[in-house]
């Protein structure tokens, strides 16, 4: 028995690794010249690792000549090998990697082999045998089954895998059958592929049929389909163009909220060329969108991936968001699309060797409009941004319905490696979410009515676990200027008017930070005092909050908006509370009092409580 907690081999400057986690080896035996070839033998019984991490590195340059033989002077032979789990770079992590029989043959002109592999990876079971000789041309022969991890005896598909040729140039053939659902066709797909490994772009040619073909029973991740149609890729001379064609048709189309996939068709022509392996154009897609009973717009276009950056020209044409997914606005939306990518890979891997990789960055511009439907009211959509690692911007935003808009400005970025910096200005003019986000069908949010107007303008700074943090600690850890006003507005027919002020000095320290906040809802009145130093401890802080509620059953329509709370509406009653704290939460000491009469609200009923 043999046994390393961790053995770590590195090389390329240590840019490339192979890392290897509690490995143990039983049966191990040695043989010094087990035949003229081969200066050791070693034979393993029984050989596992918990873990197994494979860093490739940066890519090199391409193509790789064919190395000359495989024939190392070691003749290894493993009876059976796992790997519990192997993560190779970034790429989901294969489990339960199980070896039989693998042979490394150091007699020239013999084969290295593995009798049987068996690995999982991302809900399928993948088996395989194969073979490689170990003299030039290296001719090589695999094949395999893919199935389902949970499919047990009858699995929904099965699919079956053959590659045959040299490591030069490999012949690859896929079959996938399904079981047939009710009157449709048995999903089905055929793949042919050749394979050039070694050069800079590894697809020499490619042709897929696919028909009734369900993604769901791929990955439980992926949506309901029934895809039909096909793939082409054409890779002729080094100097001609390589032209890909591909044309789906979805008889199962529907929205994502409901487990479908909103597209009725889907046509794509792209180009590129071996002379330029680092550009890529798709000069024409088109995608026909739909829900599960009708039409629902398209979407059409060109990119163009040079390098690192990705360009995407597109367009919407009278495309329904609600019937991609009933959650989305109610409307359709006409308009051009487009959006510039940076520091992507780039389509040609030997680009890459050496560079460093360049933060990612999306620009994006859109300029939409339409109508909501069943409302003669004109809509439009306006926007302008990017985002990086660092900074996310939004230059311009304006939503209009009708009268209505809504506009806004905005720029969260890094302060620091403790905090971001939030800058963000905008209005409000009888603006109404529901077009915008109609929640669930029949919900209260839906019914309305709202009716919102406000002006803001903020530059705020905040911690670097602000999504992380409870409301309260956020609210005593914001430190910056501005303020909010919100006047005339309507909540769910309950009128609302509320502000809120924001004030920090230049030096920090005890009091250097106040905030008031003011909000009055169907007649009930909310106050909110702060001071304190959201860059201290917090033992300085100080805030006050005081309720008057006079009409609790006013607020009924809002608390209809929480199905939490329909069976608990106030139909009456009146409350009034003070609360006064200090410190920082959750270390925080609280002193005060509260009072509530003749409240009803679902099956509580209180004459008269104080505390």
């Amino acid at each position: 028995h043999w046994h390393a907690d961790r053995v770590h081999v590195s090389w390329a400057g240590g840019e490339a690794s192979l890392t290897l986690e509690d490995l143990r080896a039983d049966g191990l035996t040695w043989h010094w010249r087990p035949h003229s070839q081969a200066w050791l033998g070693v034979d393993m019984a029984q050989l596992a690792a918990r873990r197994v991490t494979v860093v490739t590195g940066p890519p090199g340059e391409r193509p790789l000549s064919v190395p000359l033989s495989l024939a190392w002077p070691v003749q290894v032979v493993v009876t059976a090998a796992q790997v519990e789990e192997l993560i190779v770079d970034d790429l989901p992590p294969l489990r339960r990697l199980a070896l039989r029989e693998l042979v490394l043959d150091a007699r020239p002109g013999a084969e290295h082999r593995v009798a049987r592999a068996s690995v999982d990876w991302q809900g399928v079971s993948i088996s395989a045998s194969a073979r490689i000789g170990n003299q030039a041309p290296l001719p090589l022969a695999l094949d395999g089954t893919v199935v389902p991890t949970d499919g047990g005896d009858s699995p929904a598909w099965a699919a079956v895998l053959r590659a045959s040729g040299t490591a030069a140039l490999i012949d690859l053939d896929a079959t996938l059958r399904g079981v047939p659902r009710g009157p449709h066709d048995a999903p089905a797909l055929d793949l042919r592929a050749r394979l050039q490994l070694l050069e800079a772009w590894p697809l020499a040619g490619l042709s897929l049929q696919t028909t009734a073909l369900d993604l769901a029973a791929l990955s439980t991740q992926a949506p309901r389909t029934r895809l039909s149609g096909s793939a082409e890729l054409l890779s002729t001379a080094r100097n001609e163009p390589l032209r890909a064609t591909v044309e789906l048709r979805n008889a199962l189309p529907g929205r994502w909220n409901e487990g479908r996939l909103p597209v009725r068709s889907v046509t794509l022509q792209a180009l590129g060329t071996l002379e330029q392996p680092d550009r890529l154009e798709i000069t024409r897609f088109d995608v026909e969108l739909a829900d599960a009973t009708r039409g629902a717009g398209r979407w059409s276009g060109s990119a163009l991936w040079l390098g690192t950056e990705l360009t995407l020209d597109t367009r919407l044409a009278a495309v329904a968001p609600q019937r991609l997914d009933s959650r989305a606005a109610a409307m359709t939306l006409t308009g051009p699309v487009s959006a510039k990518v940076r520091g992507l890979p780039s389509p040609d891997a030997s680009a890459a060797a050496g560079a460093p990789p360049q933060p990612p960055q999306v620009d994006w511009t859109l300029d939409l409009t339409g109508a909501v439907e069943g409302a003669p009211k004109a809509v439009r959509l306006a926007m302008e941004g990017s985002a990086s690692d660092q900074r996310v911007e939004l230059r311009r935003v304006r939503a209009q319905a009708g009268a209505a808009s809504a506009e806004m400005r905005a720029m969260l970025q890094r302060a620091g490696r403790q905090a971001w910096q939030l800058q963000t200005a905008g209005s409000l003019v009888d603006f109404n979410p529901v077009p915008w986000w109609p929640g669930e069908a029949g919900s209260a949010w839906r019914q309305g009515p709202h009716r919102l107007s406000a002006r803001w303008d903020m530059a705020v700074r905040l911690p670097a676990s602000a999504a992380g943090m409870p409301w309260l600690a956020l609210a005593q850890r914001l430190a910056g200027n501005g303020s909010l006003r919100i006047q005339d507005s309507v909540l769910a027919g309950v009128p609302l008017v509320a502000s809120m002020d924001l004030k920090a000095l230049a030096v920090a320290g005890p009091g250097s930070a106040s905030m008031h906040a003011e909000l009055l809802l169907g007649g009930n009145r909310f106050t909110v005092d702060g001071r304190g130093d959201p860059g201290g401890s917090g033992r300085t802080d100080q805030w006050r909050a005081e309720l008057e509620a006079d009409s609790l059953a006013s607020l009924a329509p809002l608390a209809r908006l929480s199905p939490a709370l329909v069976d608990w509406l106030p139909q009456r009653g009146s409350a009034a509370a003070t609360l006064a704290a200090d410190g920082r939460w959750p270390e925080m000491r609280l002193e005060g009092h509260a009072r509530v009469q003749q409240l009803l609200a679902g099956p509580l009923a209180l004459a008269d409580g104080h505390a």
